[in-house]
């Protein structure tokens, strides 16, 4: 919860609808679960919604809702873990809806498995869709927002994706360390 000063906190509150209607969120993973329900509600806020996931049909069900309930959003296929695309795609994204002021890095991977089961490529694609995406995400977006001096940049991630994929591996990556 962001805290406001008395006075800011009224104006803020009264101009609301104008001041999210000023925002464009790119939200990756928002073609199910969390990713679309958040989206869903930054829409009713009045933000434009830039929904981008690898799941198609699932992220235009999203853009679909979301402009069915009145609001605005796009939708645009982009696998985050694979950089050039990611490069491509805010181009294509900051060229149809406007600069993105908002960077919600959502889009994650769940195994499953324990680590030793785990198969060798899903373990790969873990780490760049859960960690490595965000640099490319942020490189991508982070440049316009300095030049404007405005934007934010967040992670959401659920606790099975948190207690599954990253603490597994943290784990892992760490006890490698300690032993012979």
């Amino acid at each position: 919860m962001t805290i406001f000063p008395a006075r800011l906190k009224r104006k803020y509150n009264r101009n609301k609808k104008f001041f999210f209607s000023k925002l464009q969120n790119i939200y990756s993973g928002a073609g199910s679960g969390l990713g679309a329900g958040v989206s869903k509600q930054l829409a009713a806020k009045g933000v434009t919604v830039i929904c981008w996931d690898v799941n198609v049909r699932g992220n235009i069900n999203t853009v679909n809702e979301i402009i069915n309930s009145g609001g605005k959003a796009f939708s645009f296929k982009c696998d985050v873990s694979n950089r050039e695309e990611v490069y491509a795609v805010a181009k294509e994204s900051a060229k149809i809806a406007g600069d993105v002021t908002i960077l919600v890095n959502n889009a994650g991977v769940v195994g499953g498995k324990s680590f030793v089961e785990e198969d060798d490529k899903m373990i790969l694609k873990t780490f760049e869709v859960n960690a490595i995406s965000h640099f490319w995400t942020t490189k991508a977006f982070l440049p316009k927002m300095m030049e404007k001096n405005h934007g934010h940049i967040g992670k959401k991630f659920s606790s099975k994706q948190y207690l599954f994929s990253f603490l597994t591996f943290l784990a892992l990556s760490r006890s490698v360390v300690l032993t012979k």
